[in-house]
């Protein structure tokens, strides 16, 4: 009965995730060109972001056809490794706290940690545990408080608030 409450439940959440995602999606359109080299055509920018799009979007496909509902999971999780490695590098790369928040850097850390919990470690009515979903979240959690403290370093050069020297390798 749980199951199935639970099943129901998810068009909502889907749709609820679907709508954050337009809105991640329209922030990187409208913002991300500004980071874009500019020793490349401004054209550049859109087909890149397409062609990364594509590809998730096929990889996405091919797990779950693969590998049905786990490696929808699996792919997931491997997606949100990736993610929590390009935090610190866009933070590294900008120099700076520049449109980054520490609200979206918990609740992203937070957000993973919660079904890696649910999947890798206590698993559901319809599948067991996975120790992959559990080291990729682990992995995650790791590169996510990196970011969280490393962002709040930053943040705290920026306010005057630490030395800033401690920022350059010291």
């Amino acid at each position: 009965m749980m199951q199935a409450r639970v099943l129901a439940l998810q068009p909502i959440i889907t749709s609820i995730w679907f709508i954050l995602d337009i809105g991640i999606l329209y922030t990187y359109f409208r913002f991300g060109k500004k980071y874009f080299p500019a020793i490349f055509p401004f054209h550049w920018f859109y087909a890149w972001s397409m062609l990364g799009l594509t590809v998730a979007f096929v990889i996405q496909i091919l797990f779950f056809t693969e590998l049905g509902f786990m490696g929808a999971r699996y792919s997931a999780f491997l997606q949100n490794l990736l993610m929590s490695v390009l935090f610190i590098n866009m933070l590294v790369q900008r120099k700076s706290s520049e449109g980054q928040s520490m609200l979206i850097a918990v609740s992203k850390w937070l957000g993973t940690l919660a079904p890696t919990i649910s999947f890798g470690l206590l698993g559901t009515d319809y599948a067991r545990p996975s120790s992959l979903i559990l080291a990729l979240g682990v992995f995650c959690s790791v590169f996510d408080l990196i970011y969280i403290w490393l962002l709040a370093r930053v943040r705290a050069i920026e306010t005057g608030g630490e030395n800033p020297k401690i920022g350059k390798g010291d």
